[in-house]
């Protein structure tokens, strides 16, 4: 009878959600492309600095 009840009990009950996985393991090209992204507008900036740096 406890089995019975036990089993009652755990179809009632709802599962647990999974744990997050991080985005290097889901997707590692898209960090990859956002380290990309940052680098090409750090170098944008930089090169836009040099150019029109007043004289």
């Amino acid at each position: 009878e406890e089995l019975l009840l036990a089993l009652e009990r755990g179809a009632a009950r709802a599962l647990p959600e999974p744990a997050a996985t991080p985005l290097m393991q889901r997707d590692p090209l898209v960090l990859w492309q956002i380290g990309l992204g940052v680098s090409l507008l750090l170098n944008a900036l930089l090169i836009f600095w040099l150019l029109f740096l007043p004289r």
